[in-house]
């Protein structure tokens, strides 16, 4: 690596003018890099900077809750959860013991914003907390909701009537 790039060169000579030429030269490198570097940080998306922030957010958990609603019916069960949360472990396990595959969508690694991520499950449950259970696309509820339908053996008959 070459480490006059960096720093002094003193066989070189090359100080501030020299790194500000080589600047210069590599300007449409930059002028790419900088625009790479806001678009990542959603500078530029679809609606724009010029967009107001209402209009932004609202499309975007519009956009969302579209895709949580998809998911729901993708799989005959899916636990909206958390990596590290218990309760969300406990819903998994027992799905595990009964033998019943499910679709886990761990919301802290997720792509989208964990709390918008969890305003909108809000908005389509009526609870922010996870774990979230949906079986068959109908909400079960939390983790005490799920461990009660299992035990009473509404959970079962959920389960079969698919």
């Amino acid at each position: 690596m070459d480490d006059t790039y960096y720093s002094y060169d003193p066989k070189r000579k090359e100080g501030a003018r020299g790194i500000a030429a080589r600047i210069r030269r590599n300007k449409q490198v930059l002028v790419l890099a900088g625009l790479a570097v806001l678009f990542v940080l959603g500078y530029v998306g679809l609606a724009g900077p010029w967009a107001t922030e209402d209009l932004q957010k609202d499309d975007t958990k519009e956009t969302l809750r579209q895709r949580i609603l998809r998911q729901n019916g993708e799989h005959d069960v899916v636990v909206y959860s958390k990596t590290w949360c218990p309760y969300s472990k406990r819903v998994k396990r027992l799905f595990q013991e009964i033998g019943q595959d499910y679709k886990a969508y761990e919301v802290n690694w997720l792509e989208d914003d964990e709390e918008e991520y969890q305003e909108t499950l809000k908005g389509i449950t009526g609870i922010r907390t996870v774990p979230q259970v949906f079986v068959f696309g109908e909400f079960v509820g939390g983790s005490d909701d799920t461990m009660v339908a299992y035990e009473s053996g509404k959970l079962e008959r959920m389960l079969a009537g698919g």
